[in-house]
């Protein structure tokens, strides 16, 4: 099962001066969370088809929905979120390249207007 909520994005980005394989992971709260329903309803789904099960979300995964994934008693539920997504592409340096960001500080600006 893949879960696509629509959070808000997930940034990685390299400081200047940052030592390679050194940055700072800036992360938006998200707007959407896979509650347990959605574990409940993936694990009734794979009844009698698999012993084990993955789902895997943009968003992030409520407490109670990590707690459902790893009852005991019932089949053993993965969940992937997009934190541990990253971390997994970082590790492989799949379809990734270090990129720079840098924000505007607007208080500077403010002095210069008219």
């Amino acid at each position: 099962m893949i879960c696509s909520p629509r959070p808000r994005p997930v940034r990685a980005r390299r400081h200047p001066g940052a030592t390679a394989g050194k940055r700072e992971r800036d992360s938006a709260i998200l707007e959407s969370l896979v509650n347990p329903s959605h574990v409940r309803d993936f694990r009734g789904a794979m009844a009698g088809w698999a012993d084990k099960g993955i789902i895997i979300t943009t968003g992030t995964f409520t407490p109670e929905a990590r707690r459902e994934a790893s009852r005991d008693g019932v089949p053993p539920i993965e969940l992937l979120d997009v934190e541990k997504l990253i971390d997994m592409l970082e590790k492989l340096e799949l379809d990734l390249s270090p990129t720079i960001t840098y924000e505007v500080n607007h208080e500077f600006f403010r002095e210069f207007q008219g």
